[in-house]
């Protein structure tokens, strides 16, 4: 496989500049989402657990350091509450500031969750303004040579695709690969390779590394003589099943 060769002269301009921005909430009410109510305000988001959020998105980059200059409010009523009982209510306002590129374009999202605590009391926000410092940074690239990833490791060789319902160590003898007439006799070692990939949802956030090419697994060959894979032998590696639960530091969830 050829690989990316790629010699880059990149100059950097970059300047940072404030604005100030002010976000309304308006019309709260109570809607129904698989029959749990939710509050929900105009133009609102929600996420994994029916939490409304607002979202603002800007076609530039955002700097985490912002400041909140004022912030007005209004105290939850009963059925407010009760639909946001599994909220983290906190002092803090809740404030994501995400940045990525789309199209070779910056982008951001500010995302917003208006529910927080008012001297021990649940409120809502109805309107905040922010300072949100934004960085503007052209980019002068030269390219001095480029080799581009042009072949995959699917190109060479015979492939075969297993499915597996459960992480775990897993064993494929010999036998097996010769009854699914995969091999026909004895192969080499260096003949017989695993190959996958992490078995988790691609990232959503733009920009984010996302996998290119299958990777071989490490796997061990057990009950092989003289390199050759034959009668007896079988081949060792873990493998990972779909369906992952993880936990997001950010919403304080399991996922």
């Amino acid at each position: 496989m050829r690989r990316l060769l790629l010699y880059i002269l990149l100059t950097l301009q970059i300047s940072i500049y404030s604005k100030s921005i002010t976000i309304n909430f308006e019309h709260y009410s109570l809607g129904q989402i698989d029959q749990s109510n939710v509050v929900i305000f105009t133009n609102n988001f929600f996420d994994d657990s029916f939490i409304s959020f607002s979202k603002t998105k800007f076609n530039k980059h955002i700097s985490p350091n912002y400041s909140i200059l004022s912030i007005n409010s209004l105290p939850c009523i009963a059925v407010e509450k009760e639909a946001l009982k599994d909220w983290n209510w906190n002092e803090n306002i809740k404030i994501k500031v995400l940045n990525g590129i789309a199209n070779n374009v910056k982008q951001s999202d500010l995302i917003i969750y208006p529910f927080f605590l008012k001297n021990g009391i649940k409120h809502k926000l109805t309107k905040i303004t922010l300072d949100l410092s934004f960085n503007s940074i052209q980019n002068n690239i030269e390219l001095r040579s480029n080799d581009e990833l042009n072949s995959s490791v699917l190109s060479e060789g015979d492939w075969y695709k297993f499915q597996f319902d459960h992480s775990g160590i897993y064993e494929i003898t010999y036998e097996e690969l010769t009854d699914l007439k995969i091999i026909s006799g004895p192969v080499e070692n260096e003949d017989i390779s695993i190959y996958s990939n992490w078995a988790e949802m691609l990232d959503f956030t733009v920009g984010n590394e996302r996998p290119q090419d299958l990777i071989q697994l490490p796997s061990k060959l057990k009950g092989s003589s003289d390199g050759i894979f034959g009668p007896g032998a079988s081949l060792l590696f873990y493998a990972e099943a779909n369906g992952h639960t993880f936990y997001d530091s950010i919403d304080n969830l399991l996922k």
